[in-house]
């Protein structure tokens, strides 16, 4: 994670400003201990994260030029897939839209629904659809996004 820290702050200097895809201590704390999978964003050959308030997703590759994605919103959430990342991202009017980036490609609507992006607790992707774990009065809730319509 040092080394995710350093490539990320050559391009996020103020790192108030940044999002990090976080491997998540859980993940690794049982990766040591029990083995079992490695954690998707340790699997991954670049290190990622978001510049929030200039909505740029940052792909940093351990071997090659760092490459930028505009994401049309403020990041709210970043995790690893298996070929790259999610992207949780709050837009005007409570849009939230969830975006896949695989490693050197464009970003990728999932779907997108109205509310609150700071609801949004975590994403998984399965297949070609996001599922999503939303905070709510009465407990969390997850839902799937169908398609890319409105995104």
């Amino acid at each position: 994670m040092a080394a995710r820290d350093a490539a990320l702050a050559r391009l996020v200097p103020n790192d108030a400003d940044l999002l990090p895809l976080d491997p998540g201590y859980d993940a690794c704390d049982a990766y040591e201990a029990f083995g079992g999978p490695l954690p998707a964003a340790l699997r991954l050959r670049s290190f990622w994260g978001c510049d929030v308030p200039r909505g740029l997703l940052h792909e940093v590759p351990k071997r090659g030029a760092p490459r930028s994605t505009a994401l049309g919103g403020r990041p709210v959430w970043l995790g690893a897939t298996d070929t790259g990342v999610l992207v949780v991202v709050a837009r005007d009017d409570n849009e939230v839209a969830v975006l896949a980036v695989d490693k050197g490609g464009p970003a990728r609507s999932l779907g997108a629904f109205r509310g609150r992006a700071d609801d949004v607790l975590a994403a998984l992707r399965v297949g070609g659809e996001a599922w999503l774990r939303l905070a709510a009065p009465l407990g969390d809730i997850v839902v799937a996004l169908e398609g890319a319509a409105g995104a």
